[in-house]
């Protein structure tokens, strides 16, 4: 099994710092019209994109604009659509253009006719409603104080998996900021007849249980339509097992996602080896695409005694543009989660979901405050020989200063893989 890499090396590189970028904003770009109210659940609104959008558009066309008003403040973000390669061969699933997918602006609202916005100004960079285009309404506010636990929905296909807040003056958190597991799904696991067989494909023929997990979730989807099972990785999502009771790979963002374990027979050698499920590839950053990512989905585990699990979800983001925050000693989340370990009887384990990321657009951090965007673990097989889940791969975290501030404590490993029958296995 490939342990998920979260050297030092890899700590380093996935604390980025936004500079000389034309997409940097004011410290509080609100109006902070929303004023200091004690907040905590869900304080955005979300909607999503049917048109696509160009640069220096500045007509929205969206599902739903009932809680969208003038002197809104929103968040455009492309969660998806990067075009991966879909052969049935080992480079699947590597990255061949992340075209739109990551890009995000801020804009303000203009007006509001029916399901139209329009915006003050035009935008900055274009979007493809292919690619699952959000519109998130931001609270412009004060100084809030944050008293119980600051969340957002679950990604659900459309919307969902972001927290985006703005504030004039200091954000007092006396609770934590939470995305954890909001971000790309992870693969289900389906049951499969009792047969032994060796499937070594990266994408499966069909999308056929008896033979191949799904695929975790991730910016190139569950991969193409309808090939969206087999051990190959889609982009930052875990491959899911291939027959016979493999684990799933774990999902990805800067880090890259763990390999799940082998399978049954314990006594496989050379290729038979070769059939769990692939981690996620790890996405790149850099201050001339600005982009960002949910952390990938974990890919399921093979199945046939009923006791495999699915991929775990990969975390969220959290983009929070202030004057300043005073942590408090309180964390702000976006980890992935864990997967499920297995059944006493045995069959494949899920991968883990990747770590999520955080912009923070803050100028002072008042009190410390801790950035969790850790890779979720892997789950483990009670009994020897089946797959366990492979880990979850860090997340990234975006700084506006030019260097991490020292009450910022900033954590990015991946998960560990699991463990079959109290060993490591595969």
């Amino acid at each position: 099994m490939k342990f998920e890499k979260y050297i030092f090396l890899y700590f380093l590189l996935s604390i980025l710092f936004l500079i000389n970028s034309s997409f940097c904003f004011a410290l509080g770009i609100g109006n902070g019209k929303d004023g200091s109210p004690s907040i905590s659940g869900v304080v955005n609104t979300y909607s999503y994109l049917i048109n696509d959008l160009k640069k220096c558009d500045y007509q929205l066309q969206v599902a739903d604009a009932t809680n969208f008003f003038a002197d809104d403040l929103i968040l455009i973000i492309q969660m998806q659509g990067a075009k991966i390669d879909g052969t049935n061969a080992p480079s699947y699933g590597t990255i061949m253009d992340y075209s739109n997918t990551g890009n995000y602006e801020f804009a303000k609202v203009k007006s509001v006719s029916g399901n139209t916005i329009t915006l003050q100004y035009s935008l900055l960079r274009s979007y493809q409603i292919e690619g699952n285009v959000q519109i998130v309404k931001v609270p412009q506010y004060k100084k809030p104080i944050i008293n119980g636990i600051l969340t957002c929905p679950s990604w659900n296909g459309k919307t969902g998996g972001v927290i985006a807040i703005d504030a004039l003056d200091t954000i007092v958190m006396n609770n934590h900021i939470n995305a954890t597991g909001k971000g790309f799904r992870g693969g289900i696991v389906h049951d499969a007849n009792h047969i032994f067989d060796i499937r070594y494909d990266y994408i499966a023929e069909s999308p056929d249980p008896q033979y191949y997990a799904l695929k975790g979730e991730g910016i190139a989807f569950y991969g193409y339509e309808p090939y969206t099972s087999g051990r190959g990785a889609p982009a930052n999502a875990g491959g899911g097992g291939n027959i016979h009771t493999t684990g799933g790979g774990g999902g990805a963002n800067f880090g890259c996602g763990g390999d799940g374990g082998w399978g049954y027979p314990i006594d496989q050698s050379g290729d038979e080896k070769l059939i769990f499920g692939i981690g996620g590839y790890p996405l790149i950053y850099s201050n001339a695409e600005n982009k960002i990512f949910m952390g990938g989905g974990g890919g399921a585990g093979h199945e046939h005694f009923g006791n495999g699990t699915s991929g775990a979800d990969g975390g969220g983001i959290v983009i929070i543009t202030s004057k300043a925050i005073a942590g408090n000693e309180h964390s702000i989340f976006a980890r992935g989660n864990n997967s499920a370990s297995g059944g006493a009887y045995g069959d494949g384990v899920g991968g883990a979901g990747g770590g999520g990321s955080a912009i923070l657009f803050v100028e002072d951090f008042v009190s410390k405050v801790t950035i969790d965007l850790t890779g979720g673990s892997g789950g483990s097989s009670i009994a020897a020989g089946f797959g366990p889940g492979g880990g979850g791969g860090g997340g990234t975290c975006w700084f506006s200063n030019a260097t991490v501030p020292d009450s910022a404590i900033v954590t990015l490993v991946g998960g560990i893989n699991g463990v079959a029958g109290g060993s490591y296995y595969g």
